[in-house]
């Protein structure tokens, strides 16, 4: 299926193209007012560990997987889920606001997960989210024992990231534009060609999980791909923006307009 339109032929020399989102869960142990997902402690949606083995073969072995939840580690038998999503895989990037670093049970839990996980994948990643829309008391723990920790001749600085995760989501009922630190995801289909598998096994539409398509079982990586790029294209095309990046869109006319003052 060929798709003559400037976004479908941008996207597939961009590096989110070999990347996918995989939602292991949207439990959470807390519940941010700007969460895209709408993840909480009320939530129980979860992906099986088999659903984790069917995904782990169903994504071409080059594609980068991003691991997230929701908080993965709230599930009591997530090691056995994330050893099996990287299992002969060439690179997975853990996704985390640092839950499992409260307690020491949490960190020993969390650091065999990993060498499991690298005793069966050429690259272990660990994105820990540190933003001032997550509870501090979550995160510092897993920050500090990752800046000690010596991970051995595997380790390079690509490896571990702390940083911000932009607060783009639940846009329409939320004021996100209360801070000079909001990540200004103009149109985040036309910056972000990954795409993305929820829970309960659905591909969506947006890279953030709205708009679901179908069960991955059911399509190939190569037609998911060319479908999801394509509806992507012909929203944009029309000019149509979901609620979420129209919202981001004010929130940074918001804040340009806030600087420009300030100068």
């Amino acid at each position: 299926m060929t798709h003559p339109d400037y976004w479908y032929d941008k996207w597939k020399y961009r590096s989110e193209s070999t990347a996918c989102c995989v939602r292991v869960t949207n439990q959470c142990n807390q519940r941010c007012a700007h969460c895209l997902f709408r993840s909480g402690p009320e939530c129980v949606g979860q992906m099986s560990v088999e659903t984790c083995k069917k995904i782990n073969t169903w994504v071409p072995k080059n594609i980068l997987q991003n691991i997230m939840g929701g908080e993965f580690s709230v599930l009591e038998n997530y090691p056995e889920m994330l050893v099996e999503l990287a299992r002969n895989r060439i690179h997975v990037r853990l996704v985390t606001n640092g839950f499992w670093g409260q307690t020491a049970d949490g960190i020993s839990k969390f650091l065999n997960t990993r060498k499991k996980m690298m005793e069966v994948c050429v690259r272990v990643s660990i994105c820990v989210s540190t933003d001032e829309w997550h509870n501090s008391l979550s995160y510092s723990g897993a920050v500090e024992m990752l800046q000690a920790i010596d991970f051995g001749p595997d380790f390079t600085p690509s490896t571990l990231r702390i940083e911000h995760i932009a607060p783009v989501g639940r846009a329409w009922d939320n004021n996100i534009a209360g801070s000079d630190n909001v990540h200004r995801t103009h149109c985040s289909c036309k910056s972000m060609s990954n795409m993305i598998i929820t829970e309960d096994g659905m591909i969506s539409r947006c890279p953030f999980g709205y708009f679901p398509w179908k069960h991955f079982s059911k399509t190939t990586w190569e037609d998911a791909q060319d479908y999801v790029w394509g509806w992507r294209s012909e929203k944009l095309a029309e000019g149509m923006n979901c609620d979420s990046c129209m919202k981001i869109v004010e929130a940074s006319k918001c804040l340009d307009a806030r600087s420009a003052v300030s100068l």
